[in-house]
């Protein structure tokens, strides 16, 4: 009789051999072994997985990374993918005494692959009481994993300095002391704001007012003025951005025009008008790029003008040398600025 032959799990007699086959059970799933690698002259075993490092490239650089004396035991290291874009190994050192556990993360399979031989061999020096010395280099060394991000900067950032912006406004109100009687006025201009500093120039118009000469009422003139200025400025409250208040001072120029009225020829006459300007806003701010408050102007003319007619004696019209202009005002920067950092007092 012929000994039987086993195959997996079943077995066929010689002795029978037209008898029917048994059926063959299904062969067992082996499970996958990680490579071994044999002992090294430090006396460790390395067991090791990973996709991206050879056994035998980790075995070197594992030798080529260690410090101390040799410890013997078994070192297991498996790399694998734990989400997308992210791998970690998982690190067992277990020596004659003692047995070390370690993780390590990282975005790069080769980068987990060399940092885990590297975390290995520092567990098998501390082991075996290895002092750290200084590290032989290794003839590959591998580039240091990135494994933590470095941490952000928490100093401060100094504020933005602060730019000059060009704005456009518009103004008017109530007007007395130049012309005969209160008067209606509207300006506007361009103001080109700064940290401090402030340039604008702007012009304005009055509503005529009509004066009669004292000794033949019917004789009248409608006088009204038209100028333009140009002011320098300091602006105040710049240190809280809701509030400001620019104070100017400047020259005002323009003409003066009486039309005369009761006489036989009706004419009109215009005249030179300059005055020195200083002037005053206080000024909120609801949004960056929009202010809105009150302006107050005082202009001082430098000389007074007298409008006559002829064959009268005396004036139809005298200007006065101090006016008084008060309204509202708003503007609005070009282009619209954005919200300012809070600066320090003095600043």
């Amino acid at each position: 009789m012929v000994p039987p032959i086993p195959i997996v799990a079943a077995a066929i007699a010689v002795t029978n051999p037209m008898a029917p086959m048994a059926p063959m059970a299904p062969m067992a799933p082996m499970a996958p072994m990680a490579p071994m690698a044999a002992p090294a002259e430090g006396g460790a075993t390395l067991v090791w997985r990973s996709p991206c490092m050879e056994l035998v490239q980790a075995q070197q650089e594992l030798d080529a990374v260690r410090l101390g004396d040799a410890a013997r035991g078994r070192v297991s290291i498996a790399v694998e993918e734990a989400a997308e874009g992210r791998w970690i190994a998982e690190i067992v050192v277990d020596g004659e005494d003692r047995v070390v556990e370690r993780q390590l993360e990282g975005e790069r399979c080769a980068d987990v692959s060399a940092g885990a031989v590297i975390v290995a061999a520092g567990a098998l020096d501390e082991i075996a009481g290895a002092e750290p010395d200084p590290p032989t280099p290794a003839p590959t060394p591998a580039p240091a994993p990135a494994l933590t991000p470095a941490p952000t900067s928490t100093t401060p950032t100094p504020p933005p300095r602060w730019t000059p912006t060009l704005e456009v406004f518009a103004e008017g109100g109530l007007a007395v002391g130049l012309l005969p009687g209160a008067t209606g006025w509207a300006g506007g201009g361009l103001g080109l704001q700064g940290t401090r500093l402030r340039l604008e120039v702007g012009g304005q118009g009055s509503v005529g007012r009509t004066a009669a000469h004292p000794d033949r009422a019917s004789v009248q003139a409608r006088v009204s003025v038209a100028s333009g200025w140009v002011s320098g400025c300091w602006t105040l409250g710049r240190q809280r951005p809701a509030f400001e208040a620019p104070l100017c001072a400047g020259l005002e120029a323009g003409a003066m025009t009486a039309r005369g009225s009761g006489l036989t020829e009706r004419g009109t006459t215009r005249a030179a008008w300059l005055a020195a300007l200083p002037s005053a806003r206080i000024r909120w701010r609801p949004q960056p790029w929009l202010a809105v408050g009150v302006s107050v102007a005082v202009p001082v003319a430098l000389r007074r003008l007298a409008f006559s007619a002829d064959d009268l004696a005396g004036a139809v019209a005298t200007s006065r040398v101090v006016d008084l202009r008060v309204g509202p005002t708003i503007a609005i920067d070009l282009p619209p600025r954005k919200p300012r950092r809070a600066e320090k007092n003095g600043s």
